[in-house]
């Protein structure tokens, strides 16, 4: 894996984790079973960043819509506004100036596309299946998912992912990111809702 894709990958695994459902699972089979049953879903987002040379962590807000089998809508609202979209094999991302979204077609899209390769298996909840994390399954009051790195080289930029399952199936409350010994990321969602069908326009920018 290239030195551009590991790096992506802190920024992009928040988007591969959140559409987990089956908080309430004891097993892979199940969550398996329960991620086929999320259709659509749209969520808000608090995202916090710690680092040990800030006094405050980075606090960023946006929301989140998935649609199957492929399409995402990931947003930041606050402190700039970007949208990233995927769907399927194409990745676009979209960032504010004035009063225009203007496409992003930086070097950075295509360590995205090679990440993307893992959100099949995600969304599938086929964790095992996983070439990049090795899985484990902590069952609970929360569950937990924890997910290390296969290859040694990547903990430079992330050592470790907890996933904690939420208690409705369909939502889960918090991902951390672990990425040094004082350096971390928590996205924590709220107002989750598991829809049958999402419009076509939430996924679409005009080109």
């Amino acid at each position: 894996m290239s030195l551009r894709v590991r790096r992506a990958l802190p920024q992009l695994v928040l988007l591969l984790v959140l559409p987990l459902c089956a908080g309430w699972s004891g097993s892979w089979e199940e969550i398996r079973k329960a991620a086929e049953q999320v259709r659509a879903m749209r969520a808000d987002f608090v995202q916090r960043k710690h680092l040990p040379i800030l006094a405050q962590p980075l606090t960023s807000t946006g929301s989140f819509a998935f649609r199957r089998p492929e399409e995402i809508r990931w947003e930041y609202a606050s402190p700039l506004q970007s949208i990233l979209l995927l769907s399927k094999d194409e990745v676009r991302r979209f960032v504010r100036q004035g009063e225009r979204l203007v496409p992003d077609a930086s070097a950075q899209l295509e360590a995205m596309r090679v990440v993307l390769a893992e959100i099949g298996r995600w969304l599938a909840g086929r964790f095992e299946e996983s070439v990049t994390f090795a899985p484990r399954l902590e069952p609970g009051t929360p569950t937990l998912i924890q997910l290390t790195p296969r290859d040694p080289a990547m903990t430079r930029f992330i050592q470790h992912i907890e996933i904690e399952l939420g208690a409705t199936p369909g939502v889960i409350a918090e991902v951390r990111i672990h990425e040094g010994p004082q350096a971390y990321t928590v996205i924590h969602f709220d107002r989750v809702q598991l829809l049958p069908e999402l419009p076509d326009e939430l996924f679409r920018i005009a080109r």
